[in-house]
């Protein structure tokens, strides 16, 4: 945020000459005095022209009438779905064979060895864990395995195959279909990877339902005693997915979803220069607005149970007791659904002085930092299910602009510049007295003044030109709606008489105090892009001989 607006015209003024060095030896004789005469400034300057130049962030709005809108942007959170919603390893329904459920263990001993037995083919569902969500379809990422460990203590080389109507790969549009081959009395894990699959989880019955089949063939390769079985277990891991569609259940929370507390820092009061110290700063209608951008096809609801002025001192003590804590208006704001995985929705909250009355003290108290502490939850109050969508990289983000249309007052606003390395020593030794000549024409609704002191190196006071508090530019007058119309016309000759002449010339470096205040304090100004001031400012030498 950059410094404020109302004061900006001093800086464009009076320091953007401020590291020029003033060579009087190529001053010339201007007129039958014998004076030497240079102009320093000759400008006009236009409220648009500081906006242009100061507004490196569009900051800055106009409206169609010209009156100027100061924006703070800010982001206080973003909330991404894969960090609120995340779904754990699965341990899926195992499946064991032996003698009671493929042949009997007097047929199998009474076989010859290598005889083959089966098909034998079973079928397992598993409910994936929590429920909620509930899973219609998952869509996976690589490295989502499917890990399946088989243990044969059997005496027969087993032929096992493994299909699922639940797992299909999107690069073939099949579904899962393995065989693993295992030879007698052994074990082994088979793994694998998901990556570019969808999980079918809605088998018509339920939803978060995985369905497994397995087909086993046995080879004798000896007798058995009858307590050898073979036994599966299933493992779905590392679960990543860049696709959910399904219901993550009535009133979700996630931590991560809305975080409990943090602050937002409002740069335009954090600045140093100018300093705020004794600054009085009211503006009429300041005003927040409050943007839920969401991305996922979920609604949401937030309550901000927290919303406090902080503006620290040096140990971190608060000095702003003001807070927009409590305001109902701030609780159980809706935040709208996405319509479709591309089409995200914005919901915005505006807060002003018609619906939070203490947005106007909150604003006006400079508040360096906003503490927040949001509660949010989806699905708000939801039925026994509603069809939530949402990738890996959706999300949810709550902006928040600070409007400040320029419509207030302001008084002591202060700011402090030093120019150095001048150098006054080359003028005329015999000056009968030098005159800085300054001619204003503002359209301005703010006063403008200066303190200047030339001083030594060590900023000793040497000669003051200016006193401390001179307004060196009146504003012009403002009428009942804070507008200016006729400008207003300042003439002023600083004069440096020859006593004075010694000091100016050992001067080393000028402090320059400046301020501002608004026109007829504390009438409420206006602040438009065409508002002008035209500056004509000059030195002129004198020198102590007179030309006949």
């Amino acid at each position: 945020m950059k410094k404020v607006i109302l004061s900006a015209a001093i800086a464009a003024l009076f320091f953007s000459c401020k590291k020029e060095k003033y060579d009087f030896d190529k001053f010339s004789v201007s007129n039958l005095n014998g004076e030497y005469a240079a102009p320093l400034v000759a400008s006009d300057l236009t409220i648009q022209d500081i906006l242009t130049k100061a507004d490196k962030n569009n900051n800055i709005q106009v409206g169609n009438d010209g009156f100027c809108t100061l924006i703070y942007r800010g982001t206080l959170f973003t909330s991404r779905a894969k960090d609120f919603v995340v779904i754990s390893n699965q341990t899926l329904a195992g499946q064991t064979y032996d003698f009671t459920n493929t042949t009997s263990l007097a047929s199998f001993n009474a076989a010859a060895n290598g005889t083959q037995f089966g098909p034998y083919s079973n079928s397992a569902t598993s409910i994936l864990t929590p429920t909620p969500p509930l899973i219609d379809s998952l869509y996976t990422n690589s490295g989502t395995s499917l890990d399946i460990s088989i243990n044969n203590t059997m005496p027969a080389a087993i032929s096992l195959t493994i299909t699922s109507p639940s797992i299909i790969d999107l690069s073939t549009s099949s579904a899962f279909n393995k065989v693993i081959i295992l030879p007698a009395s052994s074990s082994t894990v088979a793994s694998y990877d998901l990556g570019n699959h969808l999980l079918k989880l809605n088998d018509g019955i339920g939803r978060s339902r995985l369905n497994l089949s397995y087909t086993i063939k046995l080879q004798k390769t000896g007798n058995a005693t009858g307590s050898e079985q073979i036994g599966i277990s299933s493992q779905l891991n590392n679960i990543s997915f860049n696709k959910f569609i399904g219901y993550l259940g009535s009133n979700y929370t996630n931590p991560n979803f809305a975080p409990y507390k943090d602050t937002v820092p409002i740069s335009l009061f954090t600045s140093t220069e100018p300093t705020y110290t004794n600054t009085i700063f009211s503006l009429v209608d300041p005003k927040f607005e409050v943007r839920f951008y969401n991305e996922l096809g979920v609604s949401a609801k937030v309550d901000f149970t927290r919303l406090d002025a902080y503006t620290p001192d040096a140990w971190g003590n608060n000095l702003n007791p003001t807070t927009l804590t409590g305001s109902s208006y701030l609780q159980n704001v809706m935040i709208n659904p996405a319509t479709g995985f591309s089409s995200p929705v914005t919901t915005t909250l505006n807060v002003d002085k018609n619906n939070v009355p203490q947005v106007v003290p909150f604003i006006n108290s400079r508040p360096k930092n906003i503490i927040y502490e949001v509660n949010g939850s989806l699905n708000p109050g939801g039925p026994g299910y509603l069809r939530n969508f949402f990738t890996d990289t959706s999300k949810i983000r709550v902006d928040l602009d600070v409007i400040l249309p320029l419509w207030g007052n302001m008084t002591n606003l202060v700011f402090l510049d030093t120019i150095k390395d001048i150098n006054l020593s080359n003028i005329p030794a015999k000056t009968k007295k030098l005159v800085l000549r300054t001619y204003f024409e503002s359209t301005f609704p703010i006063d403008m003044g200066m303190e200047i002191v030339f001083t030594d190196s060590l900023y000793n006071p040497l000669y003051v030109l200016i006193p401390a508090n001179t307004v060196v530019i009146p504003g012009a007058s403002v009428d009942a709606n804070g507008m200016t119309h006729s400008p207003k016309i300042y003439k002023h000759d600083y004069i440096i008489t020859n006593s004075n002449i010694p000091s100016i010339k050992n001067s080393k470096k000028i402090l320059i105090r400046a301020f501002a205040k608004t026109t007829d304090y504390p009438t409420n100004i206006k602040i438009y892009n065409f508002q002008k001031l035209k500056v004509r400012i000059g030195i002129d030498v004198q020198p102590a001989f007179k030309f006949n």
